[in-house]
């Protein structure tokens, strides 16, 4: 027999973008855990004129890279978080064409498992 779940999922965009040269990021504090149950830190809805931008997980020593990749349009990565040994990050992005605004819009969903 399987067990029933109920989530609470809360979804988030984010649109960061960088012109004339600067790098931008969305995630300033670095390597983290967001405090859900799981999370999906990033489901990329559009990537344009950008480097950078690449998902790394870590181990709990927060130093061992258990995966990493750059994702591409349509691509996320879910993951346990709260409470579990997996941590993560995005690099910040910067600019192919220095002439053309670059931009990565993504949504996160933060996922609650409920009792």
């Amino acid at each position: 027999m399987y067990k029933k779940y109920k989530f609470a999922i809360t979804a988030h965009h984010a649109l960061i973008f960088c012109e004339n040269g600067r790098k931008s990021t969305n995630s300033p504090e670095g390597i983290r855990q967001d405090g859900m149950d799981f999370i999906m830190s990033a489901f990329v809805i559009d990537r344009q004129n950008i480097n950078g931008a690449k998902s790394i997980i870590y181990a709990n020593d927060k130093k061992t890279k258990i995966f990493e990749t750059i994702l591409k349009n349509g691509q996320g990565i879910i993951q346990p978080d709260l409470n579990s040994e997996l941590w993560h990050e995005v690099t910040e992005i910067s600019q192919i064409n220095i002439n053309e605004v670059g931009y990565r819009s993504s949504v996160g969903f933060d996922i609650e498992v409920l009792e």
